[in-house]
């Protein structure tokens, strides 16, 4: 009976353990499980619920010329892209959706004024003067009664910043990517002209082998991890979205800087130039040493830096 127990309780948790595996393989595989997707699938939620509250107070022929049923029908066609996976597309629709809720009444329209007032801060400097413009800095400045019109305008020069900040991050990941491609596939080469050389027994390589420059990579990997974590850590500080996506793709490529500038590093000390232009000041005798070097070089680019420097000499 106890045997029986035993076994059911493992086989749960053998499931359980299985669920969360799934779960995370899908949260990378899956655009539904992508952080994007699912903010968006919630705000729709959200703001429906909200619509459908405001419009149980109307009949049939005021629904119809109600600014809520204009505003449901965006959002139904925001649920359409992203269920198509069109989720840039989704998120321009529930803005212009939110945007009618300045037809709301006068009350919801100061409070809207009074939030986008304190956002304007975050905007771009032409983009906050042109919303200040038309809502004004103060309530005192004769801009209380904003037209609903002018209200959307002013939300709307708000939302086409965010929109193209994201487009901008979007780009910008792009291009890490292809350099993340370039670089992990020169590392690789790397690594196969290494071991040929090893194969065919040059002299020049002996201390450069597979096996050496395999720990320099791995150690400069850890010291880019390291330096990454402590900026990862630094940035969260700022709480704006674009600005974390910045931030990641930063990070992400510090991993491969690093890995490319240890290298580098370990190369440049096995050369005879390491003599003549005295980057350190002591000697490397054993991969300890080199492994070490390699950490300091992944944590911090001044290393690789200092040492491009004196190659290339100082500029006066």
């Amino acid at each position: 009976m106890k045997e029986g127990v035993k076994t059911a309780a493992n086989a749960l948790k053998q499931k359980k353990l299985m669920t969360k595996i799934e779960l995370h393989i899908k949260r990378l595989l899956y655009v539904e499980y992508s952080p994007k997707y699912i903010r968006l699938k919630g705000d729709l939620h959200t703001f429906r619920e909200h619509l459908y509250t405001l419009q149980m107070d109307l009949n049939e022929k005021e629904k119809e010329c109600n600014w809520t049923t204009k505003s449901l029908a965006l959002c139904k066609k925001s649920q359409e892209k992203l269920e198509k996976r069109k989720i840039d597309e989704g998120w321009k629709l529930f803005h212009a959706a939110k945007r009618l809720e300045v037809y709301h009444g006068k009350e919801s329209r100061s409070a809207i004024v009074s939030k986008l007032r304190v956002e304007s801060n975050n905007l771009s400097d032409h983009r906050r003067d042109s919303i200040l413009n038309i809502i004004g800095v103060k309530d005192r400045d004769n801009k209380s009664d904003i037209s609903p019109e002018q209200l959307e305008q002013a939300l709307r020069i708000r939302d086409e910043y965010y929109h193209t900040l994201y487009y901008t991050n979007k780009l910008t990941r792009n291009q890490f990517n292809w350099l993340f491609v370039i670089l992990i596939m020169l590392i690789t080469l790397i690594l196969i002209y290494i071991a040929i050389c090893n194969f065919s027994g040059d002299e020049e390589m002996t201390l450069m082998n597979f096996r050496n420059l395999t720990g320099v990579i791995l150690f400069g990997l850890l010291g880019a991890t390291t330096s990454s974590i402590f900026h990862f850590r630094n940035s969260q500080s700022s709480a704006r979205i674009p600005e974390m996506l910045s931030n990641t793709s930063i990070i992400m490529s510090r991993l491969f800087v690093g890995a490319g500038f240890s290298i580098f590093v370990f190369v440049l000390l096995n050369s005879k130039l390491a003599t003549s232009i005295d980057i350190l000041s002591f000697k490397l005798d054993t991969c300890y040493e080199f492994f070490t070097i390699s950490f300091v070089s992944g944590f911090s680019e001044r290393l690789a830096l200092k040492s491009i420097q004196k190659i290339i000499g100082d500029k006066k």
